[in-house]
């Protein structure tokens, strides 16, 4: 038997379970599809775990994406003798070679993109959205 529940209730307690666990995302699929970079392409249903990623699929594409991430640690002037918990937001960020992250990260796109385009696909489906959208997702950590 379904049981009604009010909206506000089900958000409040997507909220508390949020706030308790950090591990409970929602999207409005509305929003997500206003902002959606292919819109003609097909609506957008759903997103990948995280939520960080929306990709439109019907039923002759799958929606697929590529994704690789990149340590920004890699690019600091970081010593242990630092004292970086003690620095504010701006001091972190002006210790980043921002001009080798992002030859890097301009690498790594062109990188992801290749693979788009010699990546085995478990279906037709799943290669035509990633053909077509060229859907890549690169995380900088």
């Amino acid at each position: 038997m379904s049981q009604k529940l009010k909206a506000q209730d089900v958000y409040r307690a997507i909220l508390v379970q949020m706030a308790k666990t950090g591990n409970y995302w929602i999207n409005f699929k509305d929003t997500a599809n206003r902002a959606s970079q292919s819109p003609q392409y097909a609506p957008i249903h759903s997103s990948n775990l995280c939520t960080e990623i929306f990709i439109p699929n019907r039923s002759d594409s799958t929606a697929t994406c590529t994704l690789a991430s990149v340590n920004v640690g890699r690019f600091t002037n970081i010593k242990k003798s630092d004292k970086v918990r003690a620095m504010s937001l701006e001091e972190k960020i002006k210790l980043i070679d921002t001009d080798d992250l992002k030859a890097t990260i301009r690498l790594a796109i062109r990188a992801l993109d290749n693979v788009v385009s010699i990546n085995y696909y478990p279906t037709k489906e799943a290669e035509k959205n990633s053909v077509d959208l060229r859907p890549l997702g690169l995380g900088v950590m």
